[in-house]
């Protein structure tokens, strides 16, 4: 067994040098910070996008406005509209339902209890 020795900070420190553990409440801070950082800027990405769904040929459609350059397939059915730039303008999911069908469910559920 190591020789610890504790810190003014609660972090253990390992004489030897090997390894040094931080206070868990630091660690869960800062995961928590990262996490909450992460949200932002996903929820910042698609607060521009609208959702349309074209029931006729069950494509899900996720827009911006603006001009495509470019469609990429990024797998079978699934396709990323981009712009000059490469900025993300759009995301066309085909044979939605098909692939949504467990998801669309919970959602349901989810929707009428609230």
């Amino acid at each position: 067994m190591r020789d610890r020795k504790e810190r003014s900070d609660g972090s253990l420190h390992h004489r030897r040098g090997y390894c040094e553990a931080f206070d868990d409440s630091s660690a869960e801070k800062r995961a928590k910070r990262k996490q909450s950082e992460e949200w932002q800027m996903e929820e910042n990405l698609m607060k521009d996008f609208k959702i349309y769904y074209d029931e006729e040929e069950d494509i899900l459609y996720l827009a911006r406005a603006g001009q495509e350059e470019e469609v990429v397939e990024i797998s079978p059915g699934v396709n990323v509209e981009l712009d000059k730039s490469g900025k993300l303008m759009g995301v066309e999911i085909f044979k939605a339902s098909h692939l949504f069908k467990d998801v669309i469910k919970v959602m349901e559920k989810r929707l009428q209890a609230a």
